[in-house]
This record gives C-alpha cells, structure tokens and sequence, in this order.
C-alpha cells in the first residue's frame, strides 16, 4: 500500500501471477509417483495406502469387510524372453485393462511390479461377492 503524500489517496500495488502449469506439475508429479508408468494402475505405495484405510473402515462397520486377491503372471519371464519387452509389456497393459474393466466401481486393481496384480474388493456383505469377482477375472483371463 503506497500513500500519496500530496492527495492523501491510498494506492494499491499488487501483482498477479498465472501458476497453472506449476500446479498441473505438481499433480503429474503426484500422480507419477503412485501409479505405475506402463499400465496406469495404482502402484505399491498407493495400494498399500488404499489397504490401511479398507482395514480402518472395516474395524469400524463390522457389517463388511474386504478381501486382497493376488495374481502373479506364471512363466511371464519366458513371454519376454522369447516375444521381447514390447509384446511383453503390451500383455501387461492388456492384463491391467481386463482386471478394471472386471471390478465393481470402488474396488483397486494395483500393479506392485514386475508381473504382480493386486486387487482390493471392499464393502463385501458376504464372502461370496469375492468369490464371484475371482471367478469373473478368472474368466476373463
């Protein structure tokens, strides 16, 4: 604030700056750092996050639970050694597109690494409602 010694007028003097393109940085950066680079998918960090909270809310609504599948890919290593990285990544993405495309809106589909999915299926009333999205993935694969 800026005060004219001759008119005693009160003047303001203020800048303005456009950050957009930090802050659309800073949410790549955060969404880089807990998804996987190649499928999209939640990674570790970000799975194990989501886990903490499903065991949270379970110990306060005992009505539901949740369940963790796992899915390790057998004999990946082979598929890369034989069609190459490319081919092998490409079967990756497509994993990870079927195992979302296969989850009930809520649940998390999460790539730890390597040829390991995780899923976490939350708010299950009853034991078969996992049974089901396992069979359904299984089918799918």
């Amino acid at each position: 604030m800026v005060r004219d010694q001759y008119s005693k007028s009160v003047h303001l003097i203020f800048q303005i700056q456009d950050i957009t393109d930090r802050k659309l940085a800073e949410q790549q950066l955060h969404h880089d750092a807990f998804h996987d680079a190649l499928t999209g998918l939640p990674n570790r960090a970000l799975f194990m996050d989501h886990l903490k909270l499903a065991i949270a809310r379970s110990r306060r609504n005992s009505s539901t639970t949740f369940a963790v599948l796992y899915l390790d890919l057998d004999r990946f290593k082979i598929i890369n050694d034989s069609l190459g990285h490319t081919i092998g990544d490409q079967l990756l993405v497509g994993i990870a597109d079927r195992l979302k495309n296969n989850l009930r809106p809520g649940d998390t589909v999460a790539r730890l690494g390597g040829d390991e999915f995780t899923i976490l299926i939350e708010d299950i009333v009853e034991e078969v409602e996992s049974i089901q999205v396992a069979e359904r993935i299984q089918k799918e694969l």
